[in-house]
């Protein structure tokens, strides 16, 4: 065992080193190629002592460059500023990029206080991509519990949620716009990892492996239940509505002014606001009952609702500030839709792919237009899942006279 030992201390003491006749160089590798370096001397000790001082120089160097690097680095703050600036979007979509950004560096270094100041550029690697994706995986997990199929569902979910996240935090390094090279015009520092930040491919897919569609008995507990609603969460109930009657998306609703809200030709029509993509929005609100179970027309409860908010002069159409509006109205009601037995995991969004399944039941294309999709597969793969064969019972098509009538008006001329 001793003998062992010795010999593996020999070759590590001898690492990097060979004789040439009597002279020792050191093995160096250079841009992928091994180069001999003499080290000019003939005794093994001497060459040893030599080796390890140029090992220790240049290890010396490299962290002078990159202290170096750090220090000159410019700061999150620093681009954000700029970006406001030159970014060419609308006001809410920058914030939004913004906002992104900072989540993935506050969840990838485990540091929910940082400011955007106290952190330089540097620190945006592809490392900080995989930390946060596997931050947030665990999360996810942790809350799963231990059923593997829950875990797997769990995992699906983290990956979809931070890969979008991801995407919409580096288009602050936009390539197509060149914004790392407007940054560095601007006198800001960018080093190159941040190029590399921006060339990573987040884990996961943007589309949703499962869904869980509500069931006909989940639609019919909700609306027979909803008015219980009304007493105990007006705020929620106001949100589950004005999604169902506009189809739009929970930032969107959130977003949604009073003065957004105009009547055209006796209808109610929502005729400005922004959708998700800057966008205008002009759509119809939902003027007919949308469940069997159900008297309540949206567009009713709407038109209370925006006369209400009129007389107490308020400017948004649901009540609030804004992380009531946002946030905490959208959580209680998901958290209400679950007790229902909603089982998606973004159910104001199962929400709107009820109405938006109502309308394509009828024309496809219509509901394309309604939910603003740009293209209609989204529609088709996403936007289909209430539909049952037996809906074709119910479409009633005017294909032929009954047989009766053809048989009591005689036979048909040729």
């Amino acid at each position: 065992m001793a003998t062992i030992k010795r010999e593996g201390k020999r070759k590590r003491e001898l690492r990097n080193l060979i004789k040439r006749g009597r002279v020792w160089y050191w093995k160096k590798m250079v841009d992928g190629s091994v180069k001999l370096i003499s080290l000019e001397t003939e005794d093994l000790e001497l060459a040893k002592a030599r080796r390890n001082a140029k090992e220790n120089e240049l290890t010396n160097t490299a962290l002078a460059k990159i202290a170096g690097a750090r220090s000159t680095a410019g700061t999150l703050q620093q681009v954000f500023e700029h970006y406001r600036k030159v970014g060419g979007l609308t006001h809410k979509s920058l914030e939004g990029n913004i906002s992104m950004m900072m989540r993935v560096v506050r969840v990838g270094l485990g540091k929910e206080t940082i400011e955007p100041e106290d952190v330089r550029l540097d620190v945006l690697t592809p490392k900080l991509v995989r930390d946060y994706q596997d931050a947030v995986r665990a999360e996810y997990e942790a809350a799963a519990g231990k059923n593997e199929k829950e875990r797997r569902i769990a995992r699906d979910s983290a990956d979809r949620t931070t890969r979008s996240v991801f995407n919409q935090a580096k288009s602050i390094f936009c390539r197509s716009r060149q914004m790392i090279e407007r940054y560095r015009e601007a006198g800001i520092s960018v080093p190159k990892c941040v190029e590399e930040f921006r060339a990573t491919q987040a884990v996961g897919t943007m589309t949703s492996k499962i869904y869980f569609p509500a069931s006909d008995e989940v639609l019919k507990t909700t609306f027979t239940k909803i008015d219980e609603l009304k007493a105990s969460d007006p705020d929620a109930y106001n949100l589950f509505w004005c999604s169902l009657a506009t189809g739009a998306r929970r930032g969107e609703v959130a977003d949604m002014k009073v003065a957004d809200m105009v009547e055209l030709d006796g209808h109610l029509w929502v005729g400005a606001g922004l959708g998700k993509d800057g966008q205008p929005i002009q759509i119809p609100v939902i003027n007919w009952p949308v469940h069997p179970d159900c008297a309540t027309i949206p567009a009713d409860v709407v038109r209370e609702l925006m006369l209400k908010r009129k007389e107490e002069k308020s400017e948004q159409l649901l009540a609030g500030h804004r992380t009531e509006r946002y946030d905490w109205a959208g959580d209680r009601l998901n958290a209400w839709l679950a007790s229902m037995g909603w089982r998606d995991e973004k159910k104001l969004h199962a929400v709107r792919s009820y109405i938006g399944c109502k309308i394509f039941a009828r024309n496809p294309r219509l509901a394309q237009l309604y939910l603003r999709h740009k293209s209609i597969t989204t529609t088709e793969n996403f936007y289909s899942q209430h539909l049952k064969l037996r809906d074709v019972l119910t479409l009633s098509p005017e294909i032929a006279p009954p047989i009766a009538a053809v048989q009591a008006s005689g036979p048909v001329a040729a």
